[in-house]
């Protein structure tokens, strides 16, 4: 028998070498027609365009890209999350905003999904090529760049008109505009001895500063430009919170610019003593008013989440911290906190030990 014409094409030769007849050679090519029938049904259930069941609400503003799987058993991606629906065991539903996605795994059918805020969760797909895409799909949304604009929360500000403070004025301002944000400064009862700068209005003092911040009154716009580079990324020192009962200011700001002489810029330490000294001298009346005095006497306290080692270990990058012999009445706290490399290894072996098997978890 000759293998080559049974009409199989490059099958049967192969076939042949192995023994098969012409009933084996049958049998192989009805599994890879059927086969080949699958994967292209397969093919259609991922490229089919679902709509998003009515269990699911959208948000305002929320939009659906696409879809992987059915309706019972698939993936919904949208412009703020991934919807995975299965109905294995009763209808589940898991939502992950795809910020969050951080890494996914695949096993056959099933895809596991790690996220940034430590949530780790499987899910089984109808088949082993919807599983494929959505894995690939995943991969797509972790590795792809971010952009402000390119957030859910951002694209939303854009579009909807209400709430005020979720909508951007004009498509420049993010966030509260002026009055509402005079009405909020009155509301934590900052009083007449702080003012809010429009220096960084084009984002010209630091790019990762809001537009508008709270400084002392006696600070101009003119001087917050010569103190920034004071600051690493111009992040300068600025109230963000008041105690309703004593009155202590809560101020934020990056570390100093420090070089390896420990030589400070002049108008740091001026701009951080005007914060002090306004700040020290508020005081709350029995009638709930505030009182706001300029305080010489005014201590601070600055809490520096880095350990004193590594604060230490900046000046070699022209960074550093606030030296009681150069910032007056300013006492420095460190936290000891590891750097960002460390927290987040130690958060992923807490993650993981969450979710290891051993003799205690299994009992």
């Amino acid at each position: 028998m000759n293998a080559t014409t049974s009409g199989f094409g490059n099958m049967d030769a192969e076939a042949a070498s192995q023994g098969y007849g012409i009933v084996g050679l049958a049998v192989l090519a009805s599994s890879a027609l059927l086969g080949d029938r699958e994967d292209k049904k397969e093919e259609e259930d991922v490229a089919k365009k679902l709509e998003m069941p009515d269990s699911v609400r959208m948000l305002p503003g929320e939009e659906l890209l696409g879809s992987i799987g059915t309706s019972t058993d698939g993936v919904f991606f949208t412009s703020y999350r991934a919807v995975f629906i299965s109905s294995a065991d009763g209808l589940s539903i898991s939502v992950v905003p795809t910020a969050t996605i951080e890494s996914s795994e695949l096993r056959r059918e099933t895809v596991t999904v790690t996220c940034k805020n430590g949530r780790t969760f499987s899910f089984s797909a109808s088949s082993t090529y919807s599983a494929a895409a959505i894995r690939q799909r995943l991969e797509a949304i972790a590795k792809e760049p971010r952009y402000t604009e390119s957030i859910f929360a951002f694209q939303v500000a854009h579009r909807l008109q209400k709430p005020t403070w979720l909508r951007s004025s004009e498509g420049s301002i993010y966030g509260l505009d002026l009055p509402e944000l005079q009405e909020e400064i009155e509301r934590l009862g900052f009083g007449d001895s702080w003012r809010i700068s429009t220096a960084n209005e084009d984002f010209g003092i630091s790019a990762s500063y809001p537009q508008h911040f709270l400084v002392p009154k006696q600070i101009s716009d003119n001087f917050l430009f010569s103190a920034a580079p004071g600051r690493f990324l111009g992040r300068v020192p600025a109230a963000v919170w008041r105690h309703p009962r004593s009155g202590a200011i809560l101020l934020r700001s990056s570390q100093p610019v420090i070089s390896l002489l420990g030589n400070s810029y002049d108008e740091d330490v001026a701009l951080l003593d005007a914060c002090r000294r306004t700040a020290g001298g508020s005081s709350q009346s029995p009638q709930g008013s505030s009182t706001f005095l300029v305080s010489e006497d005014a201590e601070m306290a600055i809490i520096d989440c880095r350990s004193y080692t590594s604060a230490c270990a900046n000046r070699l990058k022209s960074g550093g911290y606030e030296s009681s012999s150069v910032y007056k009445k300013c006492e420095v706290r460190f936290m000891n906190l590891p750097n960002i490399h460390l927290v987040r290894s130690s958060f992923a072996q807490f993650r993981t030990a969450l979710f290891e098997e051993d003799e205690y978890t299994k009992m």
